[in-house]
């Protein structure tokens, strides 16, 4: 199928990205310069979403790989994958298109960052194509099938955690009493994503074509604790309890690539209010918000991602033009070291162990209703 021809069926079949960027499957499609890289494995922590719908239907996640390889003129496919528990999905994969080459994830950590997932690949000019993405492109192709609805995990105070195929816009409200919340509504929250990246959702928000989990938890949880604090008093934290150990940089995963951030001097820089030296601001533009800083790195549990990102958008609203990216240096040492950091390690952190594993290799059977 050509390019085009495929843009437009994606176009109307309405296929998006399905990581949270939300980005439309045809305009990433004309992205595709270079190499694919399928992404069978899960962004963050207690997510299970593209692990699971990979152990179910390999053969239509590397189909839909197949057919995008095709359309952009490119023979071999580059798979994401866990080998040790995906190994029979890998072999259904091979069976229904044998060019591909398979790559074990370092980590589950940074969370989100397309950079360091094609870094680790060894192909840094890729374009992510997250596994259930691949299947609604194959199913858009194969049976002109719109998408109406969302694998979605849910995990956290839960009776029945697991992947649930679910319609879109269907509140949470309602995926939540269906998957059986283990605790009066008014003593839980919902966040809405993985731990990493997510936030803090409503009752009321319903499912997206990107909601990719939701994780119940007790209404007191440190996750919407950080969450809550205004940009004012993180500033005032940070004057009166930063050190500068510099963890938060050591940590950094962008900062371990070669990129030029380094948060503990804009933490310093931010709090003293000292502008002598932009480009402490300026680089920090690079940031990915994976959140291991200020969720896993800093000692005095300071958020330099928030205020980065705070920060960011004052100097976008200025008119303030941000460095563009460069092309980083190879550095394989240093990044191998700066993906030190594990899921297990987050979870541990984060006071979520509780909930992590808990969610089994298979699609929930319970079918919502519009």
């Amino acid at each position: 199928m050509e390019i085009r021809e495929l843009s437009d069926l994606l176009q109307r079949a309405g296929v998006v990205d399905a990581g949270s960027a939300g980005l439309p499957a045809h305009a990433m499609l004309e992205a595709c310069a270079g190499t694919v890289l399928l992404n069978c494995a899960d962004r963050e922590p207690l997510l299970k979403t593209a692990e699971v719908l990979t152990q179910l239907y390999p053969e239509e996640v590397a189909e839909g790989l197949r057919i995008v390889l095709e359309a952009v003129g490119a023979i071999s496919g580059l798979v994401r994958i866990r080998n040790g528990a995906q190994t029979e999905a890998a072999e259904r994969m091979i069976s229904v298109y044998p060019h591909l080459t398979f790559v074990e994830p370092l980590s589950d950590c940074p969370a989100g960052d397309d950079e360091i997932i094609a870094r680790e690949a060894s192909v840094p000019e890729a374009v992510i194509l997250e596994a259930e993405t691949a299947y609604r492109i194959a199913r858009a192709v194969k049976y002109d099938e719109p998408v109406t609805e969302k694998f979605v995990t849910v995990s956290g105070e839960i009776a029945h955690p697991g992947v649930y195929r679910v319609p879109t816009g269907t509140p949470l409200r309602d995926l939540v009493e269906r998957a059986n919340r283990t605790l009066p509504l008014n003593e839980v929250r919902v966040w809405l994503g993985g731990p990493m990246t997510g936030r803090p959702g409503t009752w009321d928000e319903q499912v997206t074509k990107t909601t990719n989990g939701i994780i119940v938890l007790p209404r007191d949880h440190s996750l919407f604790r950080n969450a809550g604090i205004p940009a004012s008093v993180q500033l005032r934290r940070a004057a009166s309890a930063c050190d500068g150990c510099g963890r938060c940089t050591d940590l950094c995963p962008r900062s371990g690539m070669g990129y030029p951030i380094r948060p503990h001097l804009f933490m310093r820089a931010a709090a003293q209010r000292d502008f002598s030296d932009p480009s402490v601001f300026l680089n920090s533009t690079y940031c990915s918000g994976c959140g291991i800083c200020e969720l896993y790195a800093c000692p005095q549990n300071l958020s330099p991602r928030s205020l980065i990102t705070e920060y960011r958008e004052r100097l976008r609203e200025k008119g303030i033009k941000v460095p563009a990216k460069e092309a980083m240096p190879a550095n394989d040492s240093a990044f191998a070291e700066h993906q030190s950091v594990q899921g297990d390690q987050i979870v541990s952190a984060l006071g979520l162990k509780k909930y992590d594993g808990k969610v089994p290799a298979e699609l929930m059977s319970v079918e919502m209703q519009r």
